[in-house]
Parts: structure tokens; sequence; C-alpha cells
């Protein structure tokens, strides 16, 4: 910053406390710039705050699902993919069956509809997409974490980046 003058500067710190630690840092340094601290959540912390055992991004590669089921680290027999598009639902299909020909897939178009089919049934896996008419997919892993006793692995998907879309409310 002494060499190369700023208009502003712009930082993320892993905590709020350490936000204000470094701006006050900064501050020191250049008392006539504007300092903009923020504290972003890593992406991780947020999906794994809401229970989810991961995300992915859509377009989503088989390999990318491929290595995000070995992830789970346990077999994946019964699956539910969530989302309003029937050719992703088609395409996530295919591509559970390219990674175990044997699992059983089940598809729903909403939330609602999830959930009822997730209700009394021994899902291993559900693919949840984040953007859904009516309840959103951050709502219905909010409910699932609600309803179940014993909750299936949830991976979000998304075309956007999923963990910054999630609700700002104190229930997740």
């Amino acid at each position: 910053l002494e060499r190369c003058p700023a208009h502003s500067v712009i930082t993320n710190a892993a905590t709020p406390e350490d936000a204000l630690a470094l701006a006050s840092k900064l501050r020191a340094l250049v008392s006539d710039t504007p300092i903009f601290a923020c504290a972003v959540p890593r992406k991780v912390d947020l999906v794994q705050e809401a229970s989810a055992l991961g995300y992915l991004t859509k377009p989503v590669s088989p390999d990318a699902l491929a290595s995000a089921i070995a992830g789970l680290g346990q077999p994946v027999r019964q699956a539910l993919i969530v989302d309003d598009d029937p050719d992703a639902l088609l395409l996530f299909a295919r591509m559970l069956h390219r990674c175990d020909s044997t699992i059983v897939v089940a598809t729903s178009s909403s939330g609602e509809e999830a959930l009822e089919k997730i209700r009394g049934s021994h899902l291993d896996l559900v693919l949840l997409d984040v953007r859904l008419p009516g309840m959103n997919g951050w709502q219905v892993l909010e409910r699932i974490k609600q309803e179940s006793g014993t909750t299936p692995a949830v991976i979000l998907l998304s075309a956007q980046d999923a963990p910054y879309q999630a609700p700002q409310s104190s229930a997740l």
C-alpha cells in the first residue's frame, strides 16, 4: 500500500474478530484509505452447518458425482434426485447408474414431493437442487433434519454457487 496507493482496501478474514483486527492493522498503515473488512464463511462451513454432506455446482460431471458419492464412505443402494428440471432428473439418474447400475433411483420435481418420498423410506442419498419452486432446497434440508430420525446423505446441487444462497435465518 505504501508503494501503490489504493482508493480503498477490501479484505476477508476467517471470523468477524479477525476482520476487525485486520482492519485495525491496515488502518494504522493507511489512515486516509477506506478499509472494508468482512468475514465470509467458507462454502464448506455453510454446507456442513446445514447438515449436507457436500455440494456440486452444475453442470456436474459424471466424475465429480462419482467422487462425491465415493466420499460418502458408504454404499448407495437407494437414491432420490430432487430437481424441477426434467432433463436434470434424467441426466442425474443416468450418472448415478453409471456410478453403480444397481442403485434404485427415485425422482421428485418439488420439495414437498421429495419430503413425501423421504418419509418412511430408507434412502442412502438425496441429490437436492437448491433452487426449487415453492420450498427451496435449503428449506427441504431443514425439514429433513426436523422430521427424520435417520437423515440420508444429502448433496446439494446448484447452477449457482449454492452455499451462498442459504437463507439468512436462525433455522440454518
